[in-house]
């Protein structure tokens, strides 16, 4: 680590978060990060200060610009729980989803000092991998994952799942935090759900997955 690091040594189970130059010559700082026994960074992102927000095991690391101090350490709830992505909004609160200890997924919104949770809910869509999140420049927060158990949908490209696959699922909440659509959107025969999340304008969101066939209205169609 460099001289000055938040942390200079940690456990096993740490992970590492690092800032490397334009030209990618050059290490500016590097720390190790914890939160718990799951071990290894899950996402990073950073806000309008270039403080640095990294989601470890179940806890959010919010780092100094400079890596030498932590603004906050944040637990996203329960120690079992697991936070699989992270997106920080315009006011600098941490948006997080992941796995909560007891099965389904989770999203809640940490305040800027990390000092609470904002917001909080389980998807409506019961999730076994929440893996992407994304917040648009409005507030808007959008989510992909793996779903394991059938939910109810809204406004949904694809109210329903072929069964014997692993669905893949798409989720949009208002800046209220009300539910925009919340639909299966692949039959996957892989436990791949959406690994990444893109926002292009408000309102519209850009999935990728490794295999996934986008369902019609039934089963047999796919386009």
């Amino acid at each position: 680590m460099t001289p000055g690091a938040y942390l200079g040594s940690a456990a096993s189970s740490a992970g590492i978060v690092a800032k490397i130059n334009q030209t990618g010559t050059k290490v500016i700082w590097a720390t190790y990060v914890e939160g718990g026994s799951n071990g290894g960074v899950a996402h990073i992102d950073i806000d309008g200060s270039n403080h640095v927000y990294a989601a470890i095991g179940s806890s959010v690391t919010k780092l100094g610009a400079d890596g030498t101090s932590a603004i906050y350490v944040s637990s996203s709830g329960k120690p079992d729980d697991f936070v699989t992505d992270l997106a920080v909004d315009a006011q600098s609160a941490a948006w997080i989803v992941g796995q909560a200890g007891a099965g389904g997924g989770f999203l809640r919104e940490l305040s800027p000092d990390g000092s609470g949770t904002m917001f909080s809910t389980s998807l409506a869509l019961t999730a076994e991998t929440t893996a992407s999140i994304a917040v648009d420049a409005v507030g808007g927060v959008y989510m992909a994952g793996v779903a394991s158990q059938i939910a109810p949908t809204q406004n949904a490209v694809m109210p329903t799942y072929c069964t014997g696959v692993l669905p893949g699922f798409v989720e949009a909440l208002s800046p209220a935090g009300g539910v925009i659509y919340s639909s299966y959107f692949s039959t996957s025969s892989r436990a791949t759900g959406f690994p990444s999340l893109a926002i292009g304008k408000p309102g519209q969101i850009y999935t990728s997955d490794g295999q996934f066939q986008i369902g019609r209205a039934s089963c047999r169609e796919r386009v």
